[in-house]
Protein backbone atom coordinates (compact mmCIF):
# COMPACT_ATOMS: atom_id res chain seq x y z
CA UNK A 1 0.00 0.00 0.00
CA UNK A 2 3.07 2.42 0.81
CA UNK A 3 4.07 1.66 -2.75
CA UNK A 4 0.81 2.44 -4.54
CA UNK A 5 0.84 5.82 -2.13
CA UNK A 6 4.49 6.70 -3.26
CA UNK A 7 4.21 5.86 -6.67
CA UNK A 8 0.46 8.21 -6.49
CA UNK A 9 2.74 11.23 -5.62
CA UNK A 10 5.54 10.69 -7.69
CA UNK A 11 3.17 10.93 -10.45
CA UNK A 12 1.30 13.64 -9.47
CA UNK A 13 3.85 15.44 -8.53
CA UNK A 14 4.82 15.17 -12.34
CA UNK A 15 2.38 15.91 -13.74
CA UNK A 16 2.22 19.23 -11.52
CA UNK A 17 5.56 20.13 -12.88
CA UNK A 18 4.73 19.33 -15.88
CA UNK A 19 1.46 21.54 -16.12
CA UNK A 20 3.80 24.76 -14.50
CA UNK A 21 6.00 24.54 -17.25
CA UNK A 22 3.54 24.26 -20.28
CA UNK A 23 2.22 28.11 -20.54
CA UNK A 24 0.24 29.61 -23.49
CA UNK A 25 0.59 28.75 -26.76
CA UNK A 26 2.15 31.96 -28.24
CA UNK A 27 1.08 30.27 -31.72
CA UNK A 28 -2.48 32.03 -30.65
CA UNK A 29 -3.62 35.32 -30.10
CA UNK A 30 -5.25 34.06 -26.63
CA UNK A 31 -1.97 33.16 -25.57
CA UNK A 32 0.39 36.09 -26.91
CA UNK A 33 -1.79 38.03 -24.24
CA UNK A 34 -1.90 35.38 -21.06
CA UNK A 35 2.19 35.86 -22.49
CA UNK A 36 1.63 39.74 -21.39
CA UNK A 37 0.86 40.69 -17.92
CA UNK A 38 -1.59 42.03 -15.52
CA UNK A 39 -5.31 42.24 -16.96
CA UNK A 40 -3.93 41.78 -20.49
CA UNK A 41 -2.88 38.47 -18.94
CA UNK A 42 -6.51 37.86 -17.44
CA UNK A 43 -7.96 39.02 -20.92
CA UNK A 44 -5.58 36.50 -22.72
CA UNK A 45 -7.14 33.21 -21.31
CA UNK A 46 -10.37 34.61 -21.25
CA UNK A 47 -9.80 34.92 -24.80
CA UNK A 48 -8.34 30.97 -24.79
CA UNK A 49 -11.25 29.82 -22.76
CA UNK A 50 -13.42 31.47 -25.15
CA UNK A 51 -11.73 29.76 -28.42
CA UNK A 52 -11.11 26.15 -26.85
CA UNK A 53 -15.22 26.48 -26.60
CA UNK A 54 -15.71 27.57 -29.80
CA UNK A 55 -14.11 24.38 -31.29
CA UNK A 56 -15.74 22.39 -29.07
CA UNK A 57 -19.08 23.83 -30.48
CA UNK A 58 -18.54 23.51 -33.59
CA UNK A 59 -17.31 19.76 -32.68
CA UNK A 60 -20.97 19.34 -31.48
CA UNK A 61 -22.77 20.62 -34.18
CA UNK A 62 -20.86 18.06 -36.31
CA UNK A 63 -21.39 15.22 -34.30
CA UNK A 64 -25.56 16.33 -33.87
CA UNK A 65 -25.70 17.00 -38.25
CA UNK A 66 -24.25 13.22 -37.83
CA UNK A 67 -26.51 12.07 -35.68
CA UNK A 68 -28.99 13.53 -37.69
CA UNK A 69 -28.16 12.23 -41.11
CA UNK A 70 -27.77 8.86 -39.65
CA UNK A 71 -31.30 8.96 -38.22
CA UNK A 72 -33.19 10.26 -40.92
CA UNK A 73 -30.95 7.01 -43.33
CA UNK A 74 -32.86 4.58 -40.40
CA UNK A 75 -36.20 6.00 -40.75
CA UNK A 76 -35.56 6.16 -44.79
CA UNK A 77 -34.65 2.12 -43.79
CA UNK A 78 -37.56 1.66 -41.75
CA UNK A 79 -40.56 3.17 -44.13
CA UNK A 80 -39.14 4.01 -47.24
CA UNK A 81 -42.64 4.67 -48.72
CA UNK A 82 -43.29 8.30 -46.46
CA UNK A 83 -40.68 11.18 -45.84
CA UNK A 84 -38.73 11.71 -42.58
CA UNK A 85 -40.71 15.59 -40.75
CA UNK A 86 -39.63 18.53 -42.25
CA UNK A 87 -37.63 17.08 -45.14
CA UNK A 88 -38.87 18.49 -48.82
CA UNK A 89 -41.44 16.17 -50.60
CA UNK A 90 -40.54 13.38 -53.04
CA UNK A 91 -40.57 14.87 -56.99
CA UNK A 92 -43.23 12.53 -58.57
CA UNK A 93 -42.30 12.12 -62.22
CA UNK A 94 -45.28 11.05 -64.47
CA UNK A 95 -43.80 7.90 -66.95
Amino acid sequence: MACYAMFAATISLGLMAAACFSGPDPKTFGGQLQSQGGQVSAIGEKWSKGEAKIRKGEELVREGEQLKLQAEQEYRQFDATRQPPGAPPASKTNG
